[in-house]
């Protein structure tokens, strides 16, 4: 990547991707907030996952419940 005259470069490595991507900034402060708001994105996306994955555990065994019930009713003795 050509960094264009900015001297702050990073990488995102990821496990999923073949080649990193850089990401160059202007000055130290810019690429703190870069790096920041990376961080915070992957969190919350992170978390989203998680909650997604509890809420469809969730209604798997809310399902998994919903078909062991038995539904009875009273009749007279005669």
């Amino acid at each position: 990547m050509s960094d264009r005259g900015k001297e702050f470069v990073f990488r995102i490595v990821s496990p999923r991707q073949i080649t990193p991507i850089e990401i160059a900034a202007a000055t130290r402060e810019e690429m703190i907030d870069w790096v920041q708001t990376i961080r915070q994105t992957a969190q919350s996306a992170n978390d989203m996952l998680l909650h997604s994955k509890k809420m469809e555990r969730t209604l798997r065994i809310a399902k998994e419940l919903s078909n062991l019930i038995i539904y009875c009713r009273s009749m007279p003795f005669s």
